[in-house]
């Protein structure tokens, strides 16, 4: 029987807990998240931002968060308005920037650099509100990891896909690792612990030559496989080294493609 996991509790998780105790939310989808924004002291407004997704702007009394209009995903959406509510939670008076929380999650430790740990806080307030670790533990524990099940989790939670790999990473339900590849290079990895395997060095490299990765960099993005097929059989040479006489064994490989920022998070496990 799988026990869940004790996750480090950061400023942005625990913020997110009292939130909804405060509120007396079992759900996340108990109240919507314009109401509750309001009733912490918040505007919502949609505009067209370009490629920003959110953005919050402090006053004295009443703070106001801007939410790009041309997101066409309700999950991304979501995830950048419980983003901004993480801000307005935890950040108030701080300085302003631009959000594009669906694209830096593999950025946080230059984002710590270059702006504290605001950001990185924000990301981890959202997930734990929009995927209280309890519920999404008992809604994943038991099932086969692969695309469908992060398409059911991210259905049920109403968040993106990405959001729920990197929660689902949080868990340890399963050994998996992640790649995030931008403009035709690897930009950063990260993988469970207990996923027994040495990373290949591919950072600032395109992804491997017999990758699906590197498929979908070939068709400019566009999709490739039917939803029957986004799991994908590789080896594992692909992505991790062998030990000398070492066999090589069956990995599976699923990516999700972002066409228009040239972006995939690719998921790779054991057979």
């Amino acid at each position: 029987m799988k026990l869940m996991p004790v996750l480090k509790m950061n400023k942005g998780k625990l913020a997110a807990i009292r939130l909804r105790e405060e509120i007396g939310m079992e759900d996340p989808n108990d109240f919507t998240l314009e109401d509750v924004v309001l009733g912490r002291g918040g505007v919502l407004q949609y505009k067209s931002m370009g490629k920003t997704d959110g953005r919050i702007v402090y006053g004295k009394r009443i703070c106001t968060i801007f939410i790009n209009s041309d997101i066409r995903y309700e999950g991304r959406r979501r995830f950048a308005i419980a983003h901004e509510l993480g801000h307005l939670e935890m950040h108030k008076g701080s300085p302003l920037h631009d959000d594009n929380v669906s694209l830096e999650w593999f950025n946080n430790v230059e984002k710590k650099l270059k702006r504290g740990f605001q950001e990185y806080e924000a990301n981890q307030f959202a997930t734990e509100y929009l995927m209280p670790t309890t519920l999404f533990f008992s809604e994943a524990k038991g099932k086969f990891f692969g695309p469908k099940l992060i398409k059911k989790l991210a259905e049920r939670f109403i968040t993106s896909l990405t959001s729920v790999v990197f929660k689902y990473f949080d868990t340890g339900l399963h050994p998996i690792a992640i790649f995030h590849i931008f403009n035709g290079k690897v930009r950063y990895w990260k993988k469970s612990d207990d996923l027994r395997v040495f990373v290949n060095d591919i950072v600032k490299l395109p992804p491997p030559v017999d990758s699906v990765a590197l498929e979908y960099i070939q068709s400019d993005y566009k999709p490739i496989y039917k939803k029957e097929e986004l799991q994908q059989s590789i080896s594992k040479s692909t992505y991790f080294k062998l030990n000398d006489y070492e066999e090589d064994t069956e990995f599976y490989e699923y990516c999700i493609v972002t066409e228009s920022f040239k972006n995939i998070l690719s998921i790779v496990w054991e057979k």
